[in-house]
């Protein structure tokens, strides 16, 4: 979907995105909005930005089964370098209980993400709610050291690496 209105938003949810992608108001935006499933149960409603001018052909690419990732950097060469991730928990709305399949109230896990390309460039903004009784967090910490910096408090860099478990029932996928 691209979203050319920015009517069809509030104040506030655009100067979030504009400002992290570093877009103009008058910047067209690709959104994606997809429900992700296991095992036809569903389990995450992810809303994604784009610079439209980045990829604007992205558009007419079904995401279906594949990854969103794995488009921009086969068909585009756009390599995410890095991000920077927020998690908290938050309440069920009743459009978004509706599509998870919750009550509305339910504890869901709300991951916001900024990704950056190579040069610095913000490439994408995304925003993903993940039902709180399916979904496990785990933080990995990773000691990496800088050996050009001969200052103590400047050659350690500590990577987290965030990994995202969903439960069904017993299984856990």
């Amino acid at each position: 979907m691209l979203l050319r209105n920015w009517n069809r938003l509030n104040g506030k949810q655009i100067a979030k995105f504009l400002k992290r992608l570093k877009l103009k108001p008058e910047e067209p935006v690709i959104k994606i909005k997809r429900l992700r499933f296991i095992i036809s149960e569903p389990i995450a409603l992810v809303t994604t930005y784009l610079p439209y001018k980045i990829c604007p052909s992205l558009l007419g690419e079904d995401l279906t089964n594949q990854s969103l990732y794995g488009v921009l950097e086969g068909k585009y060469n756009l390599k995410i370098a890095h991000g920077r991730r927020s998690l908290e928990a938050v309440a069920a709305d009743k459009q978004t209980a509706a599509l998870l399949g919750v009550k509305v109230g339910t504890p869901l896990m709300l991951l916001n993400s900024i990704s950056y390309l190579k040069d610095g460039r913000p490439i994408e903004y995304f925003s993903a709610l993940h039902r709180g009784d399916r979904s496990k967090f785990v933080v990995s910490l990773i000691r990496v050291r800088n050996r050009s910096t001969t200052s103590v408090n400047k050659n350690l860099f500590l990577i987290f690496v965030l990994q995202i478990l969903y439960y069904l029932d017993h299984i856990s996928i």
